[in-house]
């Protein structure tokens, strides 16, 4: 990896979900450039702690691509209608998940814990993220969740 004037020239992106992405998202934050990675960016507490001195150090921004409120025409609507006060104050959020499971279509890595953090990193985060914009609040805490296998049997790939 390489700056070249205001571009960081760089191998090809991991694909999501490779353990390496954080490690790229600290690379381009030192060769002072921002960073805007899909998620998940970071997979455990140390790697988000590692992201958060690099960002601190660096003086750079590091935000994250979430899809389901960027991405998505009716949340897209929603934070128009709540920024513009059409609808008041949000004082309640519901997220409701997971979506399809959609085995066929899923990489292999997306079922390894290690390199995907699980259902809650994935969906979670979007749950969390969504609850802060909608809200404009800055942190939340999570007191309590849970993780069910729905299906009796899971066709393996």
């Amino acid at each position: 990896m390489r700056t070249r004037g205001r571009r960081v020239e760089a191998p090809p992106a991991p694909p999501a979900g490779s353990l390496h992405v954080a490690a790229v998202g600290l690379a381009v934050l030192a060769h002072g450039k921002d960073c805007f990675p899909d998620k998940p960016a970071a997979t455990t507490l140390r790697q988000l702690g590692r992201a958060r001195d690099a960002v601190a150090g660096a003086g750079r921004r590091y935000h994250v691509y979430f899809g389901e409120r960027l991405h998505v025409e009716s949340a897209v609507l929603a934070g128009h209608l709540v920024w513009q006060g059409a609808i008041g104050r949000v004082v309640h959020h519901l997220g409701l998940g997971p979506h399809r499971l959609d085995v066929a279509r899923r990489p292999a890595w997306f079922f390894e814990q290690s390199r995907h953090g699980g259902i809650l990193c994935d969906i979670g985060s979007h749950q969390v993220e969504q609850l802060l914009f909608f809200t404009g609040a800055h942190d939340a805490e999570v007191v309590a969740s849970g993780v069910a296998n729905c299906q009796a049997t899971l066709t393996a790939r």
